[in-house]
């Protein structure tokens, strides 16, 4: 089964969306004090999350291996690409913190 592929015009609409986006958001990062703890909420969670999957990623992966070659008695190797994985989760939780915060009123 062929993967999905996204067609170059909405490449060509998506990129220069996103980059007026990204622009706006850092721009009024620090509007006022609301918009700043939004923000700070944000991205220590994203760097907390970050973090977390370098360390606990690998020694989760090596605990279920090792479950599954006791079990199997088959060799198992790396099955998860860390790399792959730390631009999402990092993108993830800054907006879901963010959302958690815009919810709560954090001031």
């Amino acid at each position: 089964m062929p993967g999905v592929t996204v067609p170059s015009a909405a490449r060509l609409i998506a990129l220069p969306i996103l980059f007026v986006g990204v622009i706006v958001m850092y721009r009024t990062r620090n509007a006022d004090e609301y918009i700043a703890a939004i923000w700070r909420s944000g991205t220590s969670v994203a760097f907390v999350a970050t973090v977390a999957v370098m360390f606990f990623a690998p020694a989760l992966e090596g605990f279920i291996d090792g479950i599954t070659e006791s079990l199997t008695e088959q060799p198992t190797g790396p099955d998860l690409p860390y790399a792959e994985l730390l631009a999402p989760v990092a993108i993830a939780s800054f907006y879901i913190a963010n959302l958690w915060a815009r919810l709560r009123g954090t001031y």
